[in-house]
């Protein structure tokens, strides 16, 4: 019944001390909860707890210095030793017990908003072992706090106790070692942070941000202290308003005790606004690479078909795009993503616009646009060719075997499905044929699978055809396009096929050595290829990894196959693939490639407004997919265990600053008796009631710009630091790299909020004391 008496004494005090824990308390609750639940660790919490226990430490030591009478007048009566120290702190502990149970039940509120705001549907929080812990540290840390606050004031001698609350006290060495210690243990951490990187997060790396912004708060206090002791030596002459603030500044410690909670949660807060607006820009950034477009289709049966599909749906060239990306992990050319130049404009615009990305468009102005891969649709095939011939073998002049010399040419393509397929002139099993002409046959055979766009890959010639007489062919049709009027026609015969092509003509005129002749063997060779080995034209990130083949730099093609390239430009990134790989192609790509080579990321771009009557058409054609949005790619890359752990850094540095502010309050109305004590002292001297005012108007506005200052150069180079340090991003190896500059837009208004809220709670608490105080009341203190 005492306690709860004297604690209704001092409402004032006990109110302050109450919130003061209860805010710890729920923060590292609901910090430890949330890191929890996002699979973050719980060391994050740290930050809050070391700022609580220095403003819960200020908060006890000024209980214990309301209370130091109180305590003489119990050792009066007696009490010595532990009796003694417990009624110094049963007081502060009780707050802090009642403290506890309103954070928990304060933190698990939070928690659950929290945790349907910001995590995935269907997460629910119930709290578990972790959150009992954190809270039952909080408690725990904080007695001790107030045993070591109170037990100075327990064992000092009783004139100590009774008068001592009535002058100057000198600094206690316990306090400047533990100065001095804050200021070594942030270097320390800073150091430790850099070392081990964002891959390598400890509770060291995450109590940083803190520790920094307590240590430049006490070297601001240290500095100001020592410009006030200076003005107040140098410039005695000045008014006697600007001695008595300068005077105040350099002898009262209260007066400026607030510093390092203050610039400490400014830094934090910096930190944390900075980590989110440099994350949550990379998030973008990623985004839009990872998706290409506003709109992304996914292709599964290859390359051709996406280009098919797209052009299909959209021949104007103005809502959709084809794509083809191969993010292999071993880099080099290995990584490469093949677009078509000539729809970007129209398809991707301005999406990239502010990002890396965004010097692409202009780079590829550069490629030609005279390339284009030719598609044709058709069904059928067709030749016309010499007539199989007979012929005679002989041995030593005299013949012993008449043979039918049979030549055949099998035409390779990839069809609408991204399959390899093939067909035979004359067709294998039967003939169909027709004469053509004096000695000439006609073939056909059908095409299948070749109803939006196949693309030609090789020709193959199998058979035997003496020289005397070779395989003539004066026409050969693929889906009605002319191949031996193609000038992408290009032989490549390997010398060990035995098989030999000219041109003539207009026609293809082909035999074999005589060894397969007269044996009657067959031979197979390809007699034309697509394309003429030719360079296709290529963009590439600023530290290319390209093979060389025959001394030209090349990558691997859609097929997988060496594709010879010319590089017309550089850019910092590329979409899919990240800071390392070439972007080509893809209409020059495909002339002559096979099947898409597997690991293959195939989609069809499409623009946000494509209009429904072109969606429709695209889906019609029955290659693609469930599109993928950016926005959909933002929400989940938002939804990532990097992107939770920097919400968690903006809850707790809410919950810093109200507690930076909370304690703020506490110490200016902690000092309102002893300034109206001083202010009665100076008016009795001659002082006027307005100098007095003016002084304390003068020292708000120190103190906020002392806040202020501080707050901006910690907070810059907190930022400048840690940022790289924490794990706000998971870039991998070959991602966007984090912009981890300070932003000035961002730091600068929090450091002058923190400078004004200093100023206006010093400002509101004694700006009546001049006019209250009359020199008078110093009698009623002498009673």
């Amino acid at each position: 019944m005492l306690t709860i008496r004297a604690i209704w004494s001092r409402r004032g005090r006990s109110l302050t001390l109450f919130l003061s824990g209860t805010l710890v308390v729920a923060g590292c609750f609901g910090s430890v909860a949330y890191a929890r639940l996002s699979d973050i660790s719980p060391a994050v919490a740290s930050a809050l707890l070391l700022l609580g226990v220095v403003a819960l430490a200020s908060q006890a030591a000024s209980s214990v210095d309301l209370r130091r009478g109180e305590i003489g007048l119990a050792q009066l009566r007696g009490r010595t030793g532990p009796r003694l120290l417990w009624s110094a702190v049963a007081e502060p502990v009780v707050i802090l017990l009642v403290a506890t149970a309103a954070g928990i039940g304060l933190g698990w509120l939070v928690t659950d908003a929290v945790a349907a705001r910001w995590l995935a549907a269907g997460v629910t929080f119930s709290p578990g072992w972790p959150e009992w812990a954190a809270a039952g540290v909080v408690f725990a840390v904080g007695v001790l706090v107030v045993v070591m606050a109170s037990w100075r004031t327990t064992y000092e001698t009783m004139l100590d106790k009774l008068v001592g609350q009535r002058r100057p006290r000198r600094a206690r060495t316990g306090l400047l070692f533990l100065q001095v210690c804050v200021l070594v243990g942030a270097i320390v951490t800073i150091y430790q942070a850099r070392q081990a990187g964002p891959r390598h997060i400890d509770w060291v790396s995450l109590l940083s941000p803190a520790l920094l912004g307590l240590a430049c708060g006490l070297v601001a206090l240290w500095l100001m202290r020592v410009l006030a002791a200076l003005a107040a030596k140098t410039r005695a002459g000045n008014r006697l308003n600007w001695f008595v603030t300068t005077r105040r500044l350099f002898r009262r410690a209260d007066s400026a005790a607030v510093l390092p909670v203050m610039i400490a949660a400014a830094v934090l807060a910096a930190v944390a606004a900075n980590a989110w607006v440099a994350a949550d820009a990379w998030r973008q950034d990623t985004a839009k690479l990872a998706v290409g477009a506003p709109i992304s289709y996914p292709v599964r049966s290859g390359a051709l078909s996406a280009y098919t599909a797209s052009r299909y749906a959209d021949p104007s060239g103005r809502w959709l795009m084809s794509a083809a990306a191969f993010p292999d992990p071993t880099g080099g050319s290995y990584r490469r993503v093949f677009v078509d130049p000539s729809r970007w404009q129209q398809v991707v615009g301005d999406f990239y616009a502010g990002t890396a990305a965004g010097t692409i468009a202009h780079r590829l102005a550069a490629f030609p646009q005279s390339a284009a891969l030719q598609t044709v649709t058709g069904d059928s095939v067709s030749m016309v060719a010499s007539k199989d011939r007979i012929f005679t073998k002989k041995h030593d002049g005299v013949p012993v075997e008449r043979y039918r010399a049979r030549a055949a040419v099998s035409i390779f393509y990839v069809d609408d499905k991204g399959v390899l397929a093939s067909v035979d002139l004359p067709p294998h099993g039967h003939d169909n044929q027709s004469p053509a002409g004096p000695g000439l046959v006609r073939s056909t055979a059908r095409l299948t699978d070749c109803h939006r766009g196949c693309v030609l890959t090789e020709l193959q010639f199998t058979g035997a055809a003496p020289q005397r007489s070779p395989m003539s062919i004066t026409e050969l049709r693929f889906a009605g396009q002319n191949l031996l009027g193609s000038g992408s026609l290009a032989p490549a015969i390997h010398p060990d096929t035995g098989v030999h092509v000219q041109r003539a003509d207009g026609a293809l005129r082909i035999w074999t050595d005589a060894f397969f002749s007269f044996y009657g063997y067959g031979s197979t060779g390809q007699i034309g290829t697509w394309p003429l080995n030719r360079p296709v034209a290529a963009l590439t990130t600023e530290q290319p990894k390209l093979d060389k083949v025959g001394g030209k730099e090349s990558v691997y093609g859609i097929d997988g196959s060496e594709q010879p390239v010319s590089v017309v430009g550089t850019v910092p990134v590329l979409p899919f693939v990240g800071s390392q790989g070439a972007l080509i192609d893809i209409r020059q790509a495909l002339v002559g490639e096979g099947t898409t080579a597997s690991g293959a990321h195939v989609v069809v771009l499409a623009r946000a407004d494509t209009p429904a009557s072109v969606r429709q058409r695209l889906l019609a054609t029955g290659v693609v997919g469930t599109p993928t949005t950016y926005q959909a790619a933002l929400l989940k890359s938002r939804q990532q265990t990097t992107a939770q752990g920097v919400r968690l850094y903006l809850f707790i540095a809410l919950f810093a600053a109200v507690l930076a502010l909370l304690t703020a309050i506490a110490a200016a109305a902690d000092q309102i008796g002893g300034r109206r004590q001083e202010a009665a002292s100076l008016r009795s001297v001659g002082l006027s009631a307005r100098g007095i005012s003016r002084s304390y108007r003068r020292e708000a506005l120190a103190l906020a710009v002392a806040v202020a200052a501080a707050s901006l150069a910690a907070g810059w180079f907190a930022c400048r630091a840690l940022l790289g340090a924490l794990p706000l991003v998971d870039a991998g190896r070959f991602g966007l790299a984090l912009d981890t500059a300070p932003r000035f837009v961002l730091i600068v208004p929090l450091a002058v909020g923190a400078g004004v809220v200093v100023a206006v709670v010093v400002a509101i608490a004694f700006r009546r004391i001049g006019r209250t105080s009359a020199p008078a009341s110093l009698r009623q203190d002498l009673q």
